[in-house]
C-alpha cells in the first residue's frame, strides 16, 4: 500500500512549495476539511467526483513519477488559468 500523508495549509503555501516537491504527487483543494475516512486511492471513478462534488472540491492535481500529469477541476477558469500559465512558461509543457 502507497504511503501518504494529508497536510492543510493555505494555496499561495502550496504555490510556494510546488517547484520544489518531487514525482508523483497528489493534491485537492477542498472547500472544508474533508471526513476523516476519505480516501481517494480507494475510490475510483463516478464515485470519486460525487464524493469531492459533496465537500466542495477546487482541484485535483496528479503528477505520476513520468512526463505527464493531470489538472481536474469543475471550474472552467481554474483550467483556463492553469493554460495560461504553462504557455507562458519557459519549461516546455
Amino acid at each position: 500500500m502507497p504511503s501518504h500523508s494529508t497536510t492543510s495549509f493555505p494555496t499561495t503555501r502550496f504555490l510556494s512549495l510546488l517547484p520544489s516537491l518531487g514525482p508523483a504527487i497528489r493534491a485537492v483543494q477542498l472547500k472544508t476539511l474533508p471526513p476523516d475516512y476519505l480516501d481517494l486511492a480507494r475510490i475510483q471513478g463516478k464515485e470519486r467526483y460525487r464524493l469531492l462534488a459533496e465537500i466542495g472540491w477546487h482541484v485535483l492535481l496528479e503528477t505520476p513519477a513520468n512526463d505527464y500529469g493531470q489538472l481536474m477541476s469543475p471550474h472552467r477558469h481554474v483550467l483556463e488559468l492553469a493554460l495560461s500559465l504553462t504557455e507562458n512558461s519557459d519549461d516546455p509543457v
